[in-house]
């Protein structure tokens, strides 16, 4: 865990909340020691012994005025060491007690803050314009705070409408076609068996959008079977399989795969998964007459497939975000191509689970790279 100072930029000590109190505190205490000083050095001065008179008169009654005047000094001193006492501790206490005040402000509005906070003003900062101290780094960490909670609560409710959207769906495509099943009085067997294929097809559907919901789930850890995989082997698989979908838009799939096999410890049917939506999305996502590159190699440590096209590419500032849940780029042409947003998600969770990273450069108009880089001890903890 990083600490404080590594967390924050410096700050400038002198004008610090702890140096302000220290500050504060040292001036309370020379005051009261100057006075002290003061105070016993004169009493000192007054209540020295004098020397006796040239000439003693009467040296009892020269005694009896000394001791006199010494209690007097001594009841003077006492007097003035409470009300120099007194007076310290009162400006002191009324110093500190405005110097806390205004120094602990900011806390005051942290907590006031904090007791409206809900769903409906999450925008709501402190906005804290003081100087550069503890204080002000504990305002701006709840301001972040506050905006990491709201970013967190929109995905939450977009993830809610969409994933609503992707299961409403084949939940209407089934019961639109059953109640035109229910409309025909006199149906055939034929009729009976496409209405089946058409409910089947919605619930698988809707199972595999669920099953990719449970992939994606914060802390839920799939079971996963670990074995030796040959990755050349799962790319020559999945570029066999989806030849045909390339060739009905004139796109065409060149592999260049490492002449030796390249094995790694892995869950085959996840990995197969992770490179087939990346194939996939490289056709999908790609112009007429365009070309997918599917590369493979690796070193001692990794192994590394590299998926990239020619096809429309992907804007700068929507790349930090397309590994988000339900995430799309241009929204309406991902759901006419039957995108549901969770391809890219499942992507990084699988390669994450095998220890994994993946790194994405696109630039628009002129095509996508995807690299996935899988060390080769992968180990299963499962």
């Amino acid at each position: 865990m990083q600490k404080p100072s590594e967390m924050f930029p410096k700050i400038d000590k002198l004008r610090t909340f702890r140096f302000r109190l220290v500050a504060w505190f040292v001036g309370v205490t020379t005051l009261l020691v100057i006075l002290m000083m003061v105070g016993i050095v004169s009493a000192l001065n007054l209540t020295k012994e004098q020397d006796p008179p040239p000439v003693i008169v009467d040296r009892q009654a020269w005694e009896e005025r000394l001791a006199e005047q010494r209690e007097e000094y001594m009841h003077d001193l006492k007097f003035y060491f409470t009300i120099g006492s007194a007076w310290v501790l009162l400006i002191g206490s009324a110093g500190m007690y405005v110097l806390s005040k205004e120094l602990l402000k900011p806390i005051d509005d942290v907590t006031y803050l904090a007791s409206r906070i809900s769903h409906t003003n999450l925008k709501e900062r402190i906005n804290y314009r003081g100087p550069n101290d503890e204080i002000k780094r504990m305002a701006d960490t709840f301001d972040s705070m506050l905006g990491r909670i709201e970013e967190s609560f929109e995905q939450q409710q977009e993830f809610i409408q969409n994933a609503s959207h992707e299961l409403r769906t084949p939940i209407a495509i089934a019961l639109t076609n059953i109640e035109v099943q229910e409309m025909d009085e006199t149906p055939t067997v034929e009729e009976y068996r496409e209405l089946t294929q058409t409910i089947k097809a919605s619930l698988e559907r809707m199972n595999a959008v669920n099953n990719n919901l449970l992939l994606l789930s914060e802390g839920n850890n799939p079971k996963m079977s670990f074995a030796p995989v040959d990755i050349n082997t799962i790319l020559n698989e999945l570029i066999r399989e989806t030849t045909n979908t390339a060739s009905k838009s004139n796109i065409t799939i060149s592999p260049e795969l490492s002449d030796k096999p390249i094995i790694i410890n892995g869950d085959i049917m996840m990995l197969r998964q992770c490179f087939f939506n990346l194939i996939e999305n490289a056709i999908k996502y790609n112009k007429e007459n365009g070309t997918v590159t599917v590369r493979s190699y690796t070193d001692a440590m990794n192994a590394s497939v590299i998926v990239s096209d020619n096809g429309i590419g992907i804007p700068k500032d929507a790349l930090p975000y397309i590994f988000r849940r339900f995430y799309r780029v241009d929204k309406s042409r991902s759901r006419q191509k039957g995108g549901s947003g969770l391809g890219l998600a499942i992507v990084e969770k699988i390669v994450s689970l095998h220890g994994g990273t993946i790194h994405v450069e696109s630039e628009l108009d002129k095509g996508s790279s995807f690299t996935v880089i899988l060390p080769i001890d992968t180990v299963s903890k499962n």
